[in-house]
């Protein structure tokens, strides 16, 4: 599916060609400048606060619960640290379901009932004087 600027352009990124370019004079790769731009208008219309930023975060949250590496995604998103790329990894609800289901499939731990430790043990243990 084409976008409209596509449509109305006819502009199709070709492998080394930028995806996102001006609409006017020669095409180039929009800066972050003039896509702050674009933000600006869209959240004047909106009423919004949306960034650039905003959409680089939904990438890389979208593209590791996906099921991408974690390193992957790293180099993807160009985090020097992989800590970086780990702050954006929420559980899934498949893995959280699979966890809580094991839980309680396990037996309860069990506890000793009164009368099982020997009392001078414990008092030697705890430092009492008697």
């Amino acid at each position: 599916m084409a976008s409209r600027f596509q449509a109305e352009t006819g502009y199709v990124a070709a492998d080394d060609d930028p995806v996102w370019v001006t609409a006017r004079g020669r095409r180039r790769a929009l800066t972050y400048d003039a896509w702050r731009a674009v933000f600006a208008r869209v959240n004047a219309r909106l009423g919004a606060n949306w960034t650039p930023h905003d959409l680089r975060h939904t990438a890389c949250v979208r593209m590791l619960d996906g099921g991408m590496a974690v390193h992957k995604v790293q180099e993807i998103m160009g985090h020097a640290h992989l800590a970086t790329t780990q702050r954006y990894i929420r559980p899934r609800l498949d893995e959280l379901i699979s966890a809580q289901r094991e839980v309680q499939g396990r037996p309860a731990p069990t506890r000793p009932g009164p009368g099982v430790y020997d009392q001078q043990d414990l008092d030697d243990l705890l430092g009492v004087r008697r």
